[in-house]
C-alpha cells in the first residue's frame, strides 16, 4: 500500500513470535503406547536442533511394524492434547511402583494437566514445555536400593554435553537453552514408601442383612479392609538423601540458571496423622544445609495434594503452571506466594498455622495452604546456608530472577558474538536497551534508569580481541544489589561468553 504520491509505503510484516523467559521441563513417566509419529514436523526439528538430529533421523528410518521408544529424548509440548496424542495410555496404564498413597498410576499426565490449568491461555511461543519421558523399570545388573533413580539422575562424577546421545533424565534438561524451572513428578512417586497408609480411608456402605453364626468375627464392619496382597513385591522407596545431593549438584554445576521443584517425601503414616513432617527427614535436610550443599537450587515444597478419590498426587505440576503464568505476565522476579493455584485441590496432611510458620522459617520449605478455599504457597523460602544467603537470596523468586538474567544475557552474548571491537558501541547500547527494558517493566528499583544500573566497561589491557562489562543493578526484590561481570574473548582459551553471578 502506497500513499502520498509513492512517498510514503507501508509494508505489513508478520508478527514476531514471542518466546518464553522461562521454560518448564517435566521429567516422569509415560506407561503404555508411544506415537512418535504423532511428532509434529516443527517438533521434531526443534530436538534436532539439540543436538538429537542422529536419533530423529534413526525413528524416521525405523519400519512401521516396529515401535521405538523416545526415552531420555526432549519432547517439545504445547497443550496436554499433545501429550495425550504421543502417550494416550500414560493416565490409565498401571505402573510398576504401586504404593497405598501414591496409587498405580503415573504423576506425570496429572502433572501435565495441573500445569496447563494453571497456565491458563499463554500466547503462541510462550506455551511450550519439555516432557523428557524416563523408563520405570530399573536396567537388569543394577542392583542398589536407589536403582530407581539412575532413570532420572544418574550416579555420575561428570556430565558430557556435548555428547545428547548419551544424557539420561534430568541430564537431558541441561541442553535447553530457555529451560529456567525442572519438574520430576514421578520422583515424587516413587519416594512414598509402599506401606504408608491413608489413616482417613473410604467408608463403605453398610452389608445386606443376613444370618450368620454367633462363632464370626468381623474386624471392621464399616471401613475399607487392608488387603496384604495388593503391594506384592515389597520394595524400598530412593532415598531422599540421594535425591538432594545429585539433583542440586548437577544444577549448581551445569546450569546454575535452573530451578527444580521437589517436595519433601512422606516417611511414615505418623506424619499423616499428628501433620507434623518426620524429624529425621528435617535433620536430612538442616544437615544438608549445614554442609554447603547448594540447595538454593531447589524449591522444597510441602505437603502434597489430594484428589477428589483421596488418592494422592504432586504439587508440582499446579505451581509450576502458575510460576509460567506470572513469569509472562508479570516477569520473572514476581512471586507466585499468595496467589490461588488451579486446581484448588486440597493440601494434605493439613498443617496448623504455627506448625507451618516454623517449617518456612527454619530450614525454609514453600507450604502449601488453604485459604478460605484457595490453595496458595504459603511464601516462596529456600533453604540455604548463611553463606548462601550472603551471596543469594532466601526467596525463590530471586533465584528465578537470577537464572532469567543468565539465560537472557547468554543470548545476548550469541548474538554479539563477532562484536569484539572495543570501539564498538553497539555490545553497550545493547545492554543498556536491555536494562532499561527491565526497568520499565518494574525488575529494577530507580526513579530513572539511571538510578536502576550503571554500566561500565573494563579495561582489557593490549588485547584487541577481549569485550568484558561491569553491570551492578537494583533489582526490586528482597536483596541488595547484584554485580554482573559480563566477558568475551575470541582468544582459543576463553572462546565462550563467560557471565559471573554475585549478590552485593
Amino acid at each position: 500500500m502506497q500513499l502520498a504520491d509513492r512517498r510514503i509505503s507501508l509494508d505489513p510484516s508478520p508478527k514476531a513470535v514471542q518466546g518464553s523467559d522461562l521454560e518448564v521441563v517435566f521429567v516422569g513417566h509415560c506407561p503404555g503406547r508411544c506415537r512418535w509419529r504423532r511428532l509434529s514436523a516443527e517438533a521434531r526439528d526443534e530436538i534436532r536442533l539439540l543436538g538429537y538430529g542422529r536419533r530423529i533421523r534413526l525413528l524416521e528410518e525405523e519400519s512401521p511394524a516396529e515401535e521405538p521408544d523416545l526415552f531420555h529424548l526432549p519432547l517439545p509440548i504445547r497443550s496436554l492434547a499433545d501429550f495425550e496424542a504421543l502417550f494416550p495410555d500414560a493416565r490409565t496404564t498401571p505402573t510398576r511402583y504401586t504404593s497405598r498413597l501414591a496409587g498405580d498410576r503415573a504423576w506425570l499426565p496429572v502433572a501435565l494437566e495441573h500445569f496447563f490449568t494453571a497456565s491458563g491461555e499463554l500466547p503462541s511461543g510462550a506455551n511450550r514445555i519439555w516432557v523428557i519421558p524416563v523408563p520405570e523399570d530399573p536396567e537388569p545388573e543394577v542392583v542398589e536400593q536407589d536403582a530407581s533413580l539412575e532413570a532420572f539422575l544418574p550416579k555420575r562424577q561428570r556430565v558430557d554435553l556435548s555428547q545428547p546421545e548419551g544424557l539420561q533424565g534430568a541430564e537431558a534438561a541441561l541442553l535447553i537453552p530457555a529451560a529456567g524451572l525442572l519438574v520430576l513428578p514421578d520422583l515424587e512417586r516413587i519416594s512414598i514408601p509402599r506401606s504408608v497408609e491413608n489413616p482417613h480411608r473410604v467408608r463403605l456402605a453398610n452389608p445386606d442383612p443376613g444370618f450368620t453364626p454367633c462363632s464370626s468375627r468381623y474386624d471392621d464392619s464399616h471401613r475399607e479392609r487392608n488387603n496384604p496382597d495388593e503391594m506384592e513385591g515389597a520394595e524400598e522407596p530412593i532415598t531422599f538423601t540421594s535425591t538432594l545431593l545429585q539433583l542440586s549438584v548437577l544444577l549448581d554445576r551445569y546450569r546454575p540458571d535452573m530451578q527444580a521443584l521437589l517436595p519433601l517425601p512422606i516417611s511414615s503414616s505418623q506424619e499423616l496423622k499428628s501433620g507434623r513432617l518426620n524429624s529425621g527427614t528435617l535433620a536430612l535436610v538442616q544437615t544438608a544445609i549445614d554442609k554447603g550443599l547448594p540447595l538454593h537450587r531447589l524449591q522444597l515444597l510441602y505437603p502434597y495434594l489430594r484428589q477428589p478419590d483421596l488418592s494422592l498426587t504432586t504439587p508440582s505440576g499446579a505451581l509450576a503452571g502458575t510460576i509460567a503464568r506470572v513469569t509472562h505476565k508479570l516477569g520473572p522476579w514476581r512471586s507466585v506466594a499468595g496467589r490461588p493455584l488451579a486446581p484448588a485441590l486440597p493440601p494434605f496432611p493439613s498443617l496448623s498455622i504455627p506448625y507451618a510458620a516454623q517449617l518456612r522459617d527454619k530450614p525454609g520449605l514453600g507450604i502449601l495452604v488453604n485459604r478460605q478455599g484457595k490453595l496458595m504457597l504459603d511464601d516462596e523460602r529456600l533453604a540455604a546456608t548463611d553463606l548462601s544467603n550472603r551471596r543469594y537470596s532466601r526467596s525463590a523468586e530471586a533465584v528465578r530472577f537470577m537464572g532469567f538474567l543468565v539465560r537472557s544475557l547468554r543470548r545476548l552474548g550469541e548474538q554479539l558474538v563477532f562484536n569484539v571491537d572495543p570501539q564498538d558501541p553497539r555490545p553497550r547500547m545493547v545492554l543498556e536497551d536491555f536494562f532499561t527494558r527491565l526497568h520499565e517493566r518494574g525488575a529494577l528499583a530507580g526513579a530513572n534508569p539511571e538510578d536502576a544500573f550503571t554500566i561500565s566497561q573494563l579495561p582489557v589491557g593490549s588485547s584487541e580481541n577481549h569485550l568484558e562489562f561491569e553491570i551492578e543493578i537494583s533489582p526490586a526484590l528482597p536483596i541488595d544489589h547484584i554485580r554482573l561481570t559480563f566477558s568475551h574473548s575470541r582468544n582459543p582459551d576463553q572462546p565462550d561468553w563467560r557471565l559471573e553471578v554475585q549478590s552485593g
